[in-house]
């Protein structure tokens, strides 16, 4: 039998033997709630998804730019931001991408994993961002380099920055409420009970 829920999880699941004899996990810990109508669940998970993809967009048109400033031998400060900028913006993509199988109605895992763990790298879009924004003006400024390709990666990291805080913002705006194990958290959530 494998389990399909994290180490950490697991002491909100319990195993039961369904009449057919197959185990399976049944949800017994606390739900989370987006109070929001379907079509806005709806709009808000598409949105999300849609600003993951156009954050590796942007990051891989900076890339592909090729300015002076982000190859091997470039300046560490604008190298350094561009790097870190990666990890967010893949992690969120496979969180956004988990997001569009879930209902409102969210286990603890999913919760930590889909929503908490989403915004912590929305943030992360936002400092690192503009930090490289700021990092490739200042190296276009000392440096007079001047070519389209600095310029190109200056501006998609800008445009980085600016859409992880519209990001932010519809995320502020569809809060998750811990609704308990009350009449609404029976575990019929879409995702669960899981089989194991």
């Amino acid at each position: 039998m494998t389990i399909k829920k994290k180490a950490g999880y697991l002491s909100d699941y319990e195993i039961v033997r369904g009449s057919t004899g197959k185990k399976r996990l049944v949800y017994h810990g606390d739900f989370y709630l987006c109070p929001v109508s379907d079509s806005q669940w709806l709009r808000y998970r598409r949105l999300m998804l849609s600003a993951s993809f156009l954050y590796v967009f942007l990051w891989c048109a900076a890339s592909l730019a090729d300015p002076s400033s982000l190859r091997g031998s470039g300046t560490i400060y604008v190298i350094l931001p561009y790097a870190a900028l990666c990890f967010p913006g893949l992690i969120g993509l496979g969180r956004t991408v988990r997001l569009q199988r879930l209902s409102q109605q969210l286990e603890r895992m999913d919760y930590d994993q889909c929503v908490v763990s989403l915004q912590f790298c929305t943030v992360l879009m936002i400092v690192l961002g503009f930090l490289a924004a700021g990092a490739q003006f200042v190296h276009i400024a000392i440096h007079s380099a001047f070519s389209p390709g600095e310029w190109v990666a200056a501006f998609c990291f800008l445009a980085i920055g600016a859409a992880a805080c519209a990001a932010y913002r519809m995320q502020r705006k569809c809060p998750c409420e811990n609704i308990g194990k009350g009449p609404g958290a029976t575990g019929q959530n879409k995702t669960s009970p899981t089989a194991v």
